[in-house]
């Protein structure tokens, strides 16, 4: 009995963490597409240092993003409800 508890509680926590990566892909592509756009516009903030988007926001470079911390960091749905 307690095997199968530990075996769905397992379960449970695969598919919670398959959904934050799920997002976080998500989130990365949006990151992205600003970046990309941010770059071609050529929006560099001197004060900020980095590329900002048309609202004047800072973008980043996908690839110096932590994907395990930004996994990490997105709240699941036991959070919010």
């Amino acid at each position: 009995m307690k095997d199968e508890i530990k075996e769905k509680s397992s379960l449970v926590d695969e598919i919670k963490r398959s959904r934050k990566e799920e997002e976080a892909r998500r989130y990365l592509s949006h990151v992205y597409d600003a970046y990309k756009e941010a770059r071609r516009a050529k929006r560099w903030d001197v004060e900020l240092e980095c590329y900002v988007d048309p609202k004047g926001n800072p973008t980043v470079d996908p690839d110096m993003v932590d994907f395990e911390a930004l996994v990490a960091a997105i709240p699941t749905i036991g959070v919010w409800c």
